[in-house]
This record gives C-alpha cells, sequence and structure tokens, in this order.
C-alpha cells in the first residue's frame, strides 16, 4: 500500500507540475502577443500620422505655387467652376483681374534668377495683402497671376482693389543690395457681363491684358465692345485657319526686290494674304499668330514654301532663273518642328535649287542664337538663304549676326519711309549700311515709297529696295506681267 501511494503522489505531482508548465507557457504567449499586439497599434498610429501629414504635404503642393505659396492654376479652375454655378444661377457676379509683370524678363537678364524669384514672392505677398476674405490670389505660372472676385456690384470693389493692387505692386523690393521698382499691367472682364465660363471670361481678360501692354505698360484697361470685337475677330481666324490652308483660301502674293543702281528685279518676297469670307482681310501678323497659337505653323510655312516654290519654276519658264524667292519664319517655329527638312522636301517635290529660296527670320532671333543656331545651319546646309527681317528694331549683337551668319540684313521701313526729309534717319541708315558691309551683307531697304526716299536711298549706298514705288504685292500672275512689263528694268517714277 506505501509503494500505491506513493506512485500516486508520485504521478499526481507529476500531472501538477505538467499543468502548471503549460499554464505558465499560456500566460508567456498571451502576454507576448499582447506585447506584439500593442506594438503594431503603435506602428499602424505612427503610420497614420506620417500618412496624414504626407497627404497633407501633397495637398499643398497640389494646391499651392511651390515658389509663392499662393494658389495655383488647378485650384483657380476649380474656384473658377464653382463660381460660374453659382454666377449661372444669379448668386453671385464674378470679376478676374489678370496681373502681368512689366519687363520681368529684365531683372532675370541683368540681375539674375534669384533676384526674379524674389521679386515673385514680394509681389505675391503683395497681392494676398490685397485681397478679402473670399477672393482668391492666384500665380499662374511665370510672371501672370490672378485675382479672382465674388459678390454682387462688383464694379466699384474692384477698382478700389485694383488701384490698390498697382499702389502695392509699385513698391520697391531691395535685393542684393540693389533696389528693384516692379511695374504691373492689369487686365479685367466681369461675368455674366461679358463671358458665360471660366475660359471665355479668361480670354477676354487677357486681350485687356495684352490692350494694356499695348498702351505703355503699368496700364490698367477692363474689356469692353471693342476688345469684343476683337476677341470676336480673333475666334473666327481661330475657328477657320485649318480649313482655309486645307482648301486654299489663304493666297501667296509676291512683291518685288528692286537694284536701285541698275533698276532690275532681283527677287521677290511671299507674303501670305487671307480674305475671310466674314470679316474681311486678315493681316498677315494675325494669321502667324492664330498659326502659332493652334500649333499650325508648320502647316502655314508649309503651304507658303510650296507656294513660293511654284513661283519659282513659273520664272524658271518666264526666263527668270536668277530671281530668288524669300520667305518669312519665326524663331518660335524652330523649337516646334525640322524647319531644314520641310523645306528641302518641298523645294524638291518642285524641283527647285535650294539657293533660289530665301529664309527671312525676325530680328528676335539674333537676342538668343543659341535656340536658332542649329536650326540656321541646317537651313543654310540644305542650300537655303538666310535674312534678317526688319534689322534695326531690336537689340542685334553684332557678335552674333557673325556667328549665324547672315547674308541679308532688311532694314526696317520704320527707317526709310520719307528718308529724304529726316537727317537723322539718313545717319542711322548711313551707319546700318555700314555695319553690313563690314560684314559682309546684302542690304535691302523696305518701305521704300517715293522717288526722292530712292534717290536719298542711293546716295546712302543702298541698292536694293522694295517698296510700293516699285511694286505692291502681286498674284503670281501680276507679278509676271509686271515682269514682262518692266523686262527685268524697273525705273523708279514718284
Amino acid at each position: 500500500m506505501s509503494y500505491f501511494l506513493a506512485a500516486n503522489v508520485t504521478l499526481l505531482t507529476l500531472m501538477l507540475f505538467r499543468a502548471s508548465m503549460r499554464s505558465e507557457r499560456s500566460f508567456v504567449l498571451s502576454q507576448n502577443v499582447a506585447m506584439r499586439t500593442s506594438q503594431l497599434a503603435q506602428s499602424l498610429a505612427v503610420a497614420n500620422g506620417e500618412i496624414s501629414k504626407s497627404s497633407l504635404q501633397l495637398e499643398h503642393l497640389a494646391n499651392s505655387d511651390t515658389l509663392t505659396g499662393l494658389a495655383n492654376r488647378s485650384v483657380f479652375n476649380r474656384r473658377m467652376e464653382l463660381l460660374f454655378d453659382r454666377c449661372r444661377k444669379g448668386q453671385t457676379e464674378v470679376a478676374l483681374l489678370l496681373i502681368d509683370l512689366d519687363k520681368f524678363k529684365t531683372v532675370n537678364d541683368t540681375r539674375g534668377h534669384s533676384a526674379g524669384d524674389a521679386l515673385l514672392k514680394a509681389v505675391a505677398n503683395r497681392l494676398s495683402a490685397a485681397c478679402g476674405k473670399n477672393d482668391l490670389a492666384v500665380r499662374l505660372g511665370g510672371d501672370e497671376f490672378a485675382l479672382v472676385l465674388s459678390g454682387h456690384d462688383l464694379d466699384a470693389r474692384v477698382h478700389r482693389v485694383v488701384l490698390d493692387v498697382m499702389k502695392r505692386i509699385a513698391a520697391p523690393i531691395f535685393f542684393g543690395g540693389h533696389e528693384i521698382v516692379p511695374g504691373a499691367s492689369i487686365g479685367i472682364a466681369f461675368a455674366p457681363r461679358h463671358a458665360t465660363d471660366g475660359d471665355d471670361l479668361y480670354a477676354c481678360a487677357d486681350l485687356a491684358l495684352y490692350q494694356a501692354k499695348l498702351e505703355g505698360r503699368r496700364q490698367i484697361r477692363f474689356f469692353d465692345a471693342a476688345l469684343k470685337d476683337r476677341l470676336d475677330y480673333e475666334r473666327a481666324v481661330d475657328r477657320d485657319l485649318a480649313a482655309a490652308i486645307e482648301a486654299g483660301g489663304l493666297e501667296v502674293h509676291f512683291q518685288p526686290q528692286v537694284d536701285m543702281l541698275r533698276d532690275a528685279a532681283t527677287g521677290f518676297e511671299a507674303l501670305v494674304r487671307w480674305w475671310h469670307p466674314e470679316i474681311g482681310a486678315i493681316s498677315p501678323p494675325d494669321i502667324v499668330k492664330a498659326a502659332a497659337k493652334l500649333q499650325m505653323s508648320e502647316q502655314l510655312t508649309g503651304f507658303v514654301a510650296d507656294r513660293a516654290c511654284r513661283f519659282a519654276r513659273i520664272l524658271d519658264a518666264e526666263g527668270h532663273g536668277d530671281l530668288t524667292v524669300s520667305i518669312n519664319m519665326s524663331p518660335s517655329e524652330f523649337g516646334a518642328y525640322d524647319p531644314a527638312r520641310l523645306l528641302s522636301g518641298i523645294a524638291a517635290r518642285h524641283e527647285v535649287n535650294p539657293g533660289r529660296i530665301e529664309v527671312e527670320i525676325t530680328e528676335d532671333a539674333i537676342l538668343d542664337p543659341r535656340k536658332v543656331e542649329r536650326a540656321l545651319a541646317a537651313l543654310r546646309g540644305a542650300g537655303f538663304g538666310i535674312a534678317v527681317d526688319d534689322f534695326g528694331m531690336g537689340h542685334s549683337s553684332l557678335a552674333h549676326l557673325i556667328s549665324l551668319k547672315i547674308d541679308r540684313l532688311k532694314i526696317d521701313r520704320h527707317f526709310v519711309t520719307n528718308i529724304s526729309a529726316n537727317v537723322h534717319n539718313q545717319a542711322l541708315v548711313g551707319a546700318l549700311v555700314s555695319v553690313g558691309r563690314a560684314l559682309d551683307m546684302d542690304l535691302v531697304l523696305e518701305g521704300v515709297e517715293t522717288a526722292a526716299d530712292a534717290e536719298t536711298l542711293r546716295a546712302l549706298g543702298c541698292y536694293t529696295g522694295q517698296g510700293w514705288l516699285f511694286g505692291k504685292a502681286m498674284a503670281p500672275a501680276d507679278a509676271v506681267e509686271w515682269l514682262k512689263r518692266h523686262a527685268t528694268k524697273v525705273r523708279a517714277v514718284a
């Protein structure tokens, strides 16, 4: 019996010990689980906080201009959409003030981009200070800002705000020990008075801003009926330009260029013409502007180049294979497509020697030759001549003229018109003639309209002229008749 009891006690002790070990393991396991759960909860809380913080930062970046801290274009678009929903219901009116800094590029170029950034930040702070609690100040990009005002009977309030903005912006800022005096031009439009949606309101204010800059900068211009007519005109041009190019609604006329020493034609300039069925004649600059806005510059240039090559073949057939034909191109086109490839293809299709075609570029190309040097080199390599149009109206660098290897300079008509009675212009043109000779470049004088002016230019050493004295821009058939009548010998008769 003693052995039996001892065995039972021993067995019971083992069972109790085993149960105790299991309980201990369960307790330890539960504590570990609790600790891990607590740690996970803390980690999730921290992660959630970081995510929330990142979301706020991303939201701020998505809605704010990184440099100035003002609302960006995305916020501007959403606000305009919201306001126009209320505007259509008669619950509010909207005023848009577009603000563009005057000569901001000059600050960047002369003082550096750091100074430009400092100016933008200062202007942003001043615009914010001029805003009411429900107004929105926006940086749309570059040096363009906007103020969006809403409410009823806005006219008086807009006048107060815009005068305050002009005064605030005009206060000087100091950067790097130098004083910078900002200036701004402002265009203003109202809804629903001028527009029925945000895009229309922006277009109206933008046109008013453009007019303010034309009137001398540091100007305020409200959208009005005259600008409305201009906006309708531009919209009609934009709407119908593609069809006019494709359907032949555009025409290319040719104005003769004349050797005033030998009284002989030396070539023609191709000039685009468009008679719109609803609004009449469209000016060439407006055609070029619309093509650039619609990203149709390549199509327009291709159309003019095609007609120029056709005219060159007509000249060949008439026995005038020595005459050149020039076409105009804007340097802004060079980044949009390959002009050498385009013109070479058209010349090859018409079997025209590229040397017969001259490309005229505006003088602003010389201000930043790096942007155009490669395109001009490609054009020269393909055999096309290069001329600078309207020379003397910009800020050309002689060093850049040399590096770009320009063939001809076309002196702007501003210096030529009535030059026989203008001693100052005679001195200027004489100096430009010396520049051309020193750089071994031919000169063409635009705007020659009287025999007295032609005689004065000849005395100054100018030999090639273009203007109504010799002939206006003519359709191809009329240009050929002009050549026949003059037999390539042109007499300048007043």
